[in-house]
């Protein structure tokens, strides 16, 4: 399964988020992201955005991007931009627990879909 794939059988309003390459996500939140081969990045999410009507208290994830590894292969990468402060810890563990939840499409898949990442951005 691709990851548009998972996203388009993903519950409402998830299923319509999907975009090609990165532009899910806002200039923000692209420029904190390096990447080699922008050919590998076959689709991302912006789940926050997507959510934000359904689960408004719910402590989101911000977004998945789809990524192609030397197979071919699409893995999903989870990430969380968060303030690098040890106090927000608390807070990345439980938008980590609600993801895992099955929020996000492939998170209840094979181990191949199960990639989370937080970035921590400085405040």
């Amino acid at each position: 399964m691709t990851f548009q794939q998972a996203v388009e059988q993903a519950s409402p309003p998830v299923n319509t988020a999907y975009q090609p390459g990165l532009q899910a996500l806002p200039k923000r939140a692209r420029a904190k992201l390096k990447y080699r081969d922008s050919r590998k990045l076959t689709g991302s999410i912006d789940l926050d955005g997507a959510l934000a009507d359904v689960c408004p208290n719910a402590p989101r994830w911000d977004y998945g991007l789809g990524i192609a590894d030397a197979s071919g292969r699409e893995q999903a990468l989870w990430i969380e931009l968060h303030p690098a402060t040890t106090s927000e810890i608390g807070v990345v563990l439980q938008k980590l627990a609600w993801l895992k939840t099955g929020y996000a499409p492939m998170a209840r898949h094979s181990g191949d879909y199960r990639t989370w990442c937080v970035l921590l951005a400085g405040n």
